[in-house]
């Protein structure tokens, strides 16, 4: 992915030893957004994955600090200008306007009404790795919510599919993320009235950052590697990621 050398500088500067929009993220992110298109494709609607892919992989390109993202619009303009990089002279102005909007049109109903099918599966597929950070609530993950209307196909809900989609995405960003794996654990033991389990609680914080900033180490392929090794060896850990990342390779 050609984005990932600006995530790489993300761990090494504002993300030093947390790595929550590094390239393990980006990684996630690019995965989640082919298997939420190529869903999408099964059930008959038209996705641009490469603009799907694109936007997917560079949505947090311009970031300058960790927090609320106050560098949409800069992150638009890199995936746009990636988008020319990767596809030179393939799609017009006009797919690289929309690509750019997909990622900084920002948030709420108007915002993802400027949006393409592909923003919203984008948008969608950051969301899934929200457990990098705290637990992934049903209501931060819209995907096949209600049934819908996209481009003239007809969409059934699908709650069930909805559910394990966010079950193997919470698997996979703990078991690809030291940080997201020991959270959890961390807060429970720093916030214990017992002064020992919170000494235990920093000495776990301290091991996490320092496995954080081995991982910041690794080249950009040998993240993808990772990353897409953990889903091709558990097939049974994570079949909806193995069948719809791996779907065009079938």
């Amino acid at each position: 992915m050609g984005a990932l050398p600006a995530y790489g500088r993300h761990e090494k500067t504002f993300e030093d030893g947390r790595n929550i929009h590094g390239r393990g993220h980006a990684t996630r992110v690019f995965v989640f957004a082919n298997v939420l298109g190529n869903i999408m494709r099964e059930r008959g609607v038209s996705v641009d994955m490469g603009s799907l892919s694109i936007s997917a992989a560079g949505h947090d390109m311009g970031r300058k600090g960790s927090g609320t993202d106050h560098w949409e619009k800069e992150s638009g303009q890199l995936v746009a200008n990636l988008a020319e990089e990767t596809y030179p002279g393939a799609y017009g102005d006009e797919w690289k306007t929309q690509t750019n909007l997909n990622v900084s049109a920002g948030h709420g109903a108007s915002a993802d009404a400027q949006r393409t099918v592909e923003g919203l599966l984008m948008k969608a597929a950051d969301s899934l790795d929200y457990t990098r950070v705290a637990p992934l609530e049903a209501n931060r993950f819209h995907f096949l919510e209600k049934t819908l209307n996209v481009g003239g196909v007809h969409v059934m809900q699908d709650d069930a599919l909805r559910k394990a989609l966010m079950h193997e995405a919470a698997l996979l960003t703990k078991a690809t993320s030291p940080l997201a794996a020991n959270r959890e654990k961390i807060i429970r033991l720093k916030e214990s009235d017992d002064k020992q389990k919170v000494l235990q609680g920093e000495a776990l914080e301290a091991d996490v950052t320092e496995a954080e900033r081995k991982l910041a180490q690794l080249s950009d392929q040998e993240v993808v590697d990772r990353i897409e090794a953990e889903i091709r060896d558990n097939p049974t850990k994570y079949p909806l990621l193995n069948k719809y990342y791996f779907y065009d390779q079938e």
